[in-house]
């Protein structure tokens, strides 16, 4: 009995443990005209003393083109903490505080928008610590009711993608409105995008003759609009 109970605790553990989310933190700066370089200088200087990689606090940097976020520039933090990490963790110190809102906002013109972002490692076909210097990010905006159906055919995604060739990361959001985003990692660089990987008949190939078709209409009556955007690795505004 004393071995059962013992067993069934680790067992509790082992789910409590598993059942932990991946998340990160993603803000969006829109820069002030012509202080993009400032910025930037600022930026390495702030993470060299306050958010070194490796840290709780590290930081990752993209600039953006295209979609609603254009020529902005998008800062991940928190990286790969669960929300019980989060509770655990100091904010941070009063002088790296100071030191962002007197050498880094200067040079911000607005911050535009932010979301807490959750992994979701079952519809995905890329491991949250993957990385590329490039990628292209699809958010889909859903309708506020949305079915199992939808989800459904999202976890068929990555076994299509894999067939295709295409490495895919997938996250939801805590906050904000209801969406779901696709970032498609690119390791090769842009050029990925002049091959020719046929979604579709990856998906027919896994699935069956016509099961794209089907489950695109299906995905599709559930997403309001979509918003499109092609991210570059920011190397001085990243954590080193």
């Amino acid at each position: 009995m004393k071995k059962m109970l013992i067993a069934l605790t680790l067992m509790m553990v082992a789910a409590v443990s598993y059942a932990q989310e991946t998340t990160m933190n993603a803000v969006y700066y829109k820069v002030k005209l012509g202080h993009r370089n400032m910025l930037n200088k600022a930026m390495l200087e702030h993470n060299a003393k306050f958010r070194p990689a490796g840290s709780n606090y590290a930081v990752v940097a993209f600039n953006l083109v295209g979609g609603e976020h254009n020529n902005e520039v998008l800062m991940l933090s928190n990286l790969g903490k669960s929300f019980k990490e989060r509770d655990l963790m100091a904010p941070a110190s009063k002088d790296a505080q100071d030191d962002l809102y007197a050498n880094i906002h200067p040079h911000l013109e607005d911050i535009t928008g932010g979301d807490v972002l959750v992994y979701k490692k079952e519809y995905s076909n890329s491991a949250f610590n993957d990385r590329a210097e490039k990628a292209l990010t699809t958010q889909y905006f859903l309708k506020y009711t949305v079915d199992d159906e939808f989800w459904n055919v999202v976890k068929k995604l990555p076994a299509a993608w894999t067939k295709a060739g295409m490495k895919v990361a997938v996250y939801t959001p805590t906050t904000g409105s209801s969406r779901v985003f696709f970032t498609r990692r690119m390791p090769n660089g842009w050029s990925e995008l002049d091959e020719n990987k046929n979604l579709a008949k990856a998906y027919d190939e896994v699935y069956g003759a016509g099961t794209f078709d089907k489950d695109v209409k299906i995905f599709r009556s559930y997403v309001e609009k979509k918003d499109a955007i092609m991210m570059t690795l920011n190397k001085d505004m990243s954590s080193k």
